[in-house]
């Protein structure tokens, strides 16, 4: 997220409204983080972020923004090491023995249930995070899916996918890499 914020967040400064949608959501930690790094940015009033997963039972979770407490030390240690300007606590209140999200963090955060192989793609995004998904597909179905993503993905707009994945050649020209091994990807047009 170091490099979300010194790469991609200044750029974003600069429009009126912004539309990310965080692919494979899962729990809904990475979107409600993300959510916490454009308030801290000052932008997150003009962000909207659109998180999805194909498991309705872990979309269910994620909407709550409930979290086990054991996890919260790790949370807070990685919110420090990317520079984090509160007190974690701000944005996560403690009952009984988990965290909960804030309603104000919470409520820019819209999950929906999507499969990525089988849906048709949705609206068009200035950012797509699907970072640690693809890596469970075949060749035949990351062509697939990155064609929706590539759909639905605006001119000039940020493509990031996880520490272990990597832009199919065959969209190659129509992306370049923001920074040498960075896993963000720009659309060239």
């Amino acid at each position: 997220m170091q490099k979300f914020q010194t790469l991609i967040i200044p750029y974003l400064a600069t429009y009126h409204e912004v539309k990310i949608w965080c692919a494979g959501c899962s729990s809904g930690r990475s979107p409600y983080s993300l959510a916490i790094l454009l308030n801290e940015a000052g932008i997150l009033d003009k962000c909207r972020i659109y998180a999805s997963d194909f498991n309705n039972k872990i979309l269910y979770k994620a909407t709550r923004g409930i979290y086990k407490i054991k996890d919260f030390n790790e949370v807070r240690r990685r919110y420090r090491l990317i520079g984090g300007k509160r007190d974690l606590g701000y944005y996560l209140k403690r009952h009984g023995n988990h965290y909960m999200v804030e309603k104000f963090i919470r409520k820019k955060v819209v999950f929906f249930k999507y499969d990525l192989v089988k849906d048709e793609p949705v609206e068009s995004f200035n950012i797509i995070i699907c970072q640690n998904v693809m890596i469970y597909f075949n060749y035949y179905l990351k062509y697939k899916v990155m064609g929706k993503f590539d759909k639905a993905l605006k001119p000039l707009g940020f493509f990031i996918l996880g520490e272990n994945e990597l832009i199919l050649d065959d969209f190659e020209k129509r992306y370049k890499e923001i920074e040498l091994h960075s896993k963000i990807y720009q659309k060239i047009g």
